[in-house]
């Protein structure tokens, strides 16, 4: 997403933000985390398989 490279280049316009590839992403959009994050068992679930993958690719 462009996210990153905004927290990278503060002062960059937004046209010219560029999406970082290897930046961790959410599975799903705002709302479906808040639903997520509702159910503790689902969000540990997900996440905690999101964060071994990212730790398995440093």
């Amino acid at each position: 997403s462009r996210h990153a490279d905004h927290h990278y280049n503060g002062s960059k316009k937004y046209q010219l933000l560029k999406s970082i590839e290897s930046s961790p992403q959410m599975p799903t959009g705002y709302p479906g985390m808040m639903l997520i994050a509702l159910l503790q068992p689902l969000w540990f679930f997900i996440m905690n398989k999101k964060l071994k993958k990212l730790n398995n690719e440093d």
